[in-house]
């Protein structure tokens, strides 16, 4: 999931159609629902790169 954000931005900008700022929240809403998702030994693995990709958006 980490590896293809360039998705989730595509998909937010023209499937969506959403301007910058919503682009971004869509992404983060996206991004926190694939991490959600994960069983608890991924979440540790995952764990700081998620937290450093979730700031910088």
């Amino acid at each position: 999931m980490f590896h293809n954000i360039t998705i989730f931005y595509f998909i937010a900008l023209h499937e969506y159609q959403l301007s910058y700022n919503e682009c971004r929240e869509c992404v983060k809403e996206m991004l926190q629902n694939k991490y959600n998702h994960l069983d608890t030994k991924l979440k540790k693995h995952y764990d700081a790169a998620f937290r450093i990709i979730f700031e910088a958006i």
